[in-house]
């Protein structure tokens, strides 16, 4: 919490200064961090969650902290959403602070392009606040009161700000989604986030009020046929496509194989990865050929119980534990590319790979290429190598005799 006061005192200081706003002082503003949009209950109205953060005095030891201010208001429009708002606070809503942008399932399902035409025009609004799409209700969403965060948006924006680390969903930007949709091949693709209860999704946590989601996650991504959602991604063929697009930075990947007649599970951090592709003729077509390169960090190796020498497990089990991550990224490239066809929908980009390699033919096929995207021939290659095993090579064992009942 007192990383993002600080975030927030850094951008307000400019402010302070004479002349900005007139005689506005920064005690009367009140400092959306996120806004949610969803449908209204009356029809053609929405639903927009503002979600305000005013710096507070008198926080635990003595420190400063947030007041969560979060309001729903059903309009219109969004500009007369934000008049509702002037009537009901006594601070100037200011939505230069608006970090990210939560689009209800329901609302992207019928098209979000007209509840983002005040985000693009509005001068206060910046087009690098992040874009998510709620899997259900945004203002749900935005009602989560998270364990480390009272604002669930400052959870949201941590979490993309670490996904480097993991490179397990897209991060989206409203710019980057306005230049996307204006472009004639590739399909938009936006993460999808959701409130978690404690034993959903193989996770458990202590929470403060029995049955209710203390935690948000980002899994996922949502995929859009112009501005309207189409279906969501897997977990699985997220990453794939995220492979493809060359946009994976690190990530974690767990990889089971056999090892002496047992199932075991090797462990590992992806440290450098780098995708390359080209055209070339495949069985008299035009095909694409995905070249994915990388090296990992080894972390783990359940189930192998004897002490290894350097070359045995070089013999034995590196290229074995090298295999596995192998065939893992390789499924998930398969399966975002199966994904496309199914859609068809091209979200990896192959389209634009065409028209940037081979222009002439990309004329020929362009008109009729959501169909031809079906039987587009596609190749993926993954090339992995070991960058360290771990700090020791054999695993922990027992004394001879002792542990094997």
């Amino acid at each position: 919490m007192r990383k993002w006061f600080s975030l927030l005192l850094a951008f307000l200081m400019p402010f302070s200064m004479s002349g900005c706003w007139g005689k506005t002082e920064v005690e009367e503003l009140g400092f959306i961090m996120a806004m949610g949009i969803d449908q209204g209950q009356s029809p053609d109205t929405y639903n927009i969650t503002y979600q305000m953060g005013v710096p507070k005095k008198g926080g635990e030891g003595g420190g400063r902290s947030i007041d969560n201010l979060t309001l729903t208001v059903e309009a219109h429009s969004m500009r007369e959403s934000m008049d509702k708002v002037y009537s009901v606070s006594s601070r100037r809503p200011f939505v230069g602070t608006v970090k990210v942008i939560v689009v209800g399932e329901k609302l992207a399902r019928s098209g979000i392009n007209p509840a983002l035409d005040f985000f693009q025009r509005y001068y206060e609004f910046r087009r690098t606040a992040f874009l998510v799409i709620s899997k259900g209700p945004a203002g749900q969403l935005l009602g989560v009161e998270t364990r480390q965060d009272k604002l669930a948006g400052l959870s949201i924006l941590g979490i993309i700000e670490q996904s480097k680390a993991t490179s397990s969903f897209p991060v989206v930007r409203l710019g980057h989604y306005l230049t996307i949709l204006a472009d004639e091949i590739l399909a938009p693709v936006i993460p999808i986030a959701y409130p978690l209860k404690s034993g959903e999704a193989g996770m458990m946590y202590k929470g403060k009020e029995g049955d209710v989601a203390e935690e948000i996650r980002l899994s996922g991504a949502g995929v859009l046929k112009g501005d309207r959602l189409k279906d969501i991604l897997s977990e699985k063929e997220t990453r794939g496509n995220m492979f493809l697009q060359n946009e994976v930075k690190q990530r974690f990947i767990t990889a089971e194989l056999e090892m002496g007649g047992k199932n075991s599970f090797a462990s590992a951090r992806i440290l450098t990865t780098r995708t390359k592709w080209k055209l070339e003729p495949m069985d008299g077509k035009v095909g694409i050929h995905y070249t994915i390169t990388g090296t990992w960090d080894g972390d783990e190796l359940s189930g192998a119980q004897q002490r290894l020498s350097p070359s045995e497990w070089l013999n034995q089990y590196e290229s074995k534990v090298n295999e596995a991550f192998t065939e893992v990224i390789q499924e998930e490239c398969v399966a975002a590319i199966q994904k496309s066809r199914e859609l068809q929908l091209d979200f990896i980009g192959i389209g634009k790979h065409i028209q940037q390699r081979d222009p002439r033919y990309w004329k020929m096929v362009k008109d009729d290429w959501e169909n031809r995207l079906a039987s587009f021939p596609v190749v993926v290659d993954v090339n992995l190598r070991p960058e360290n095993e771990g700090t020791t090579i054999g695993p922990p064992t027992n004394p001879p005799g002792t542990g094997e009942e």
